[in-house]
């Protein structure tokens, strides 16, 4: 197929709900001239391209290209189904003259109906502004009855005819809801429901988390509170922080669900250009991972091009279907966000816990090698020691001495008074004091060993005895 000319490439998008009616809504308010261009790679097909050409803000014509060229209404078709995948490329390119295009493709014309082509006012004059406050549901026309129906069938019939304004729209994986309102109670409520059926949820909101814990049945660990100041459960209000809060929690749950509540607050201290980014970025990944982004936001307190941006982003949803999913219960079980997990989620998920998981420790085996040389130790020589020679009357007198003490321990019976009479100071000085504590004889040798070197003193030197002459005195009083 022959290439069409790529003009000024506007906008590049990837695929998902909502995103081409969105496109060409704008296209046809902006009265743009150019084509959108859809491509898909499919790993186990051929690739499928497609465009949708536009002459003034008209649908003119669609091609599409996958094994075959089909062009028209079947064209268009094939370009819508490409056009949900989330690995869809699109691209818009604007042209100043289109007529070439069409007129290389003459099959590929699609006739509509009911355009005008002369319109005297601007498309923005008829931009009506949305209703405030609580909408009442739309109720079929009630039949008069004879008589009232039983209390259980009006129930039931209420019930269907609430599920009938759902009964296209479920909560999936990878899908994003904005709620227009400065009351985010139904959300919260929501948010409660999917965290009770076992989906992981984490809610950024200016509201407490006191109020979510008590008043909604949040659990505290995944509610955090938007603000300037640092302390526990709270999410600094800083758009690198509170992306790294996301990642952080995306990474390893499986369908996740966040709520953001205060873009008003964010876009005050941010910038409405960096909470457009964030959004988007939110909005992408949430896509691509199959997790589930709900967001809650008055879109009057922002201005037109903000909003619109939002809303392109984020597709609005409904009172009306955010109370009936709150209310359903166990019937959120059977949306597809709740469904089992697949193989190929499985398999992911596993992949995330074994690259996340720490290594593990392996002890080394130590090994001991023998020695090849023996290990000689030389010891000093010792000098010899001197002989030591001991007498053997000293031995003879310390022996006898043990053996009368031994001889008056063994004596049996009390031992008697004894009287000790002193006459003066010189028969106290014959009292001769002993030592009892003397060596047992196990620890005397009884055997001479070697020779004993004798040394007296020189009497000169020694004097007279004690004892001597107390007696030398003695006898000269009695004399």
């Amino acid at each position: 197929m022959r290439s069409l000319p790529h003009g000024h490439i506007v906008e590049q998008r990837r695929g998902g709900a909502n995103i081409l009616s969105n496109l060409t809504a704008d296209i046809a308010k902006l009265a743009t001239s150019g084509y959108i261009r859809c491509e898909t790679t499919p790993k186990q097909s051929l690739p499928r391209v497609g465009q949708i050409i536009f002459s003034n803000g008209k649908l003119a014509a669609a091609i599409h290209e996958e094994k075959a060229i089909i062009q028209g209404i079947e064209a268009l078709i094939a370009i819508e189904s490409d056009a949900l995948e989330l690995d869809c490329k699109i691209t818009i390119n604007e042209l100043e003259d289109v007529s070439q295009l069409i007129e290389l493709f003459p099959e590929s014309i699609i006739e509509t109906e009911g355009f005008e082509d002369n319109r005297s006012d601007k498309w923005w004059h008829n931009v009506e502004t949305r209703p405030q406050g609580w909408t009442r549901t739309n109720r079929l026309p009630e039949l008069e009855a004879s008589e009232p129906a039983p209390e259980y069938v009006q129930r039931k019939a209420a019930a269907m005819r609430q599920k009938q304004l759902t009964i296209d729209k479920v909560l999936k994986s990878g899908s994003t809801h904005l709620f227009d309102s400065n009351e985010p109670t139904l959300l919260y409520k929501l948010a409660a429901s999917l965290q009770k059926h076992g989906r992981p949820v984490l809610t950024m909101t200016r509201t407490p988390r006191e109020d979510l814990v008590v008043g909604h049945g949040l659990n505290s660990e995944s509610c955090l509170w938007f603000s300037q100041s640092e302390s526990d459960g709270v999410q600094f209000v800083d758009i690198d922080a509170i992306r790294g809060s996301v990642n952080g929690f995306f990474e390893g749950n499986l369908r996740a669900v966040l709520l953001i509540e205060g873009l008003e607050y964010l876009s005050e201290i941010c910038g409405q250009d960096a909470l457009i980014d964030l959004i988007r970025d939110l909005a992408d990944r949430t896509k691509m991972e199959d997790h589930c982004l709900l967001v809650c936001a008055d879109l009057n307190a922002f201005d037109t091009m903000t909003s619109k941006l939002l809303a392109r982003e984020l597709p609005i949803v409904s009172a009306d279907v955010l109370s009936v999913w709150a209310g359903e219960g166990d019937g959120l079980l059977d949306h597809p966000l709740l469904a089992p997990p697949t193989e190929e989620e499985l398999l992911r998920l596993a992949q995330h816990v074994e690259d996340t998981l720490p290594p593990e420790f392996v002890k080394e085996e130590i090994i001991i090698e023998p020695f090849e040389e023996e290990l000689i130790v030389e010891l000093p020589e010792l000098e010899p020691m001197d002989e030591i020679i001991i007498e053997k009357p000293i031995i003879e007198i310390i022996e006898k001495t043990v053996s009368e003490i031994m001889e008056q321990q063994i004596t049996k019976g009390p031992r008697g008074a004894q009287f000790v009479k002193r006459r003066n100071a010189l028969s106290a000085a014959q009292i001769v004091e002993t030592n009892p504590q003397l060596p047992g004889p196990a620890n005397i040798p009884k055997i001479a060993i070697g020779t004993a070197r004798v040394v007296e003193f020189p009497k000169t030197l020694l004097g007279p005895k004690p004892y001597e002459a107390a007696a030398r005195n003695q006898k000269e009083e009695d004399s």
